[in-house]
């Protein structure tokens, strides 16, 4: 839209927006999000009282949106913005960084 000098309303809803327009001018939007698990913050919750020290999640959406997934599940830390090697690299570090008797558990979404 700015590209092309086309006025719209800013959408502020947490996934990918895609904006319209029809003869160049704004039609609308279309806001694209996946929707958290109903059991994940109960999940999370269920893990530290178990003594889980720390939960991170790796992601590809934006910052903003997966620090606002993972204020809403009580995530300890969120990296965001990474590409499937970047994720790969990350869970690595992590690894290393873990205490000699600590553990690292991963755990990946099922995309359909």
């Amino acid at each position: 839209m700015l590209e092309r000098n086309i006025e719209y309303s800013r959408c502020n809803g947490i996934g990918t927006v895609l904006y319209t327009s029809i003869d160049g001018k704004y039609a609308g939007h279309i806001l694209i999000a996946d929707k958290i698990k109903e059991d994940a913050k109960k999940g999370i919750s269920e893990l530290k009282k178990n003594g889980i020290k720390q939960t991170v999640m790796l992601t590809g959406d934006r910052k903003d949106v997966g620090e606002e997934v993972g204020k809403k599940l009580g995530l300890d830390k969120v990296y965001a913005e990474l590409l499937p090697d970047e994720k790969a690299k990350k869970v690595e570090e992590l690894a290393k960084e873990k205490s000699e008797k600590g553990k690292l558990i991963f755990v990946g979404d099922r995309n359909k």
